[in-house]
């Protein structure tokens, strides 16, 4: 709703950790009868969202210098992977996974919504189609939500399936 506030966490008071918070869009058909642009499984942000989990510190507690050859090899790196911490004790998920034939949820924050989401989980969240919005976005944020944010011209800022902010 326009005006609207959402507030799960703030950047003074954070959720603490060991605490979780958990927004769950519900595994709900749509009736696109009484909800023609599709928005009923969405966290629709209009007015004011924030968002606070956990601040993470780095994990790694060794160096991690790759993959390589066995002991019969000669030791050449075959592999470099990235290494993140993706918990977080904050998370907007669908009731349904994805995969599982269930309605997935999706987050939309538009107009002139005033956003601030950190150490926040996006889990399991697809969507639905809606007007100039491609299906299949879990996370979308227009240009006028924030300056510094996707340059998107009516279209949508596509995240992976697991997004963690930031």
């Amino acid at each position: 709703m326009e005006g609207g506030v959402l507030t799960v966490g703030t950047m003074s008071a954070p959720v603490p950790a060991g605490i979780t918070a958990e927004l769950v869009i519900a595994n709900q058909p749509l009736n696109t009868s009484l909800d023609p642009d599709r928005f009923a499984t969405a966290l629709l942000g209009l007015g004011t969202v924030t968002m606070h989990g956990a601040e993470k510190t780095p994990t790694l507690q060794f160096n991690h210098f790759g993959a390589r050859d066995g002991v019969t090899g000669n030791g050449t790196l075959r592999l470099l992977p990235h290494v993140g911490n993706l918990t977080r004790n904050v998370v907007v998920r669908s009731q349904s996974p994805i995969g599982s034939g269930g309605t997935q949820g999706h987050t939309f924050f538009i107009g002139r919504a005033n956003v601030d989401i950190r150490y926040v989980a996006f889990r399991d969240l697809g969507g639905t189609v809606t007007v100039n919005v491609d299906a299949n976005i879990g996370v979308c944020a227009h240009r006028d939500v924030d300056d510094r944010g996707a340059d998107c011209d009516g279209d949508a800022a596509r995240p992976p399936p697991v997004m963690a902010a930031p």
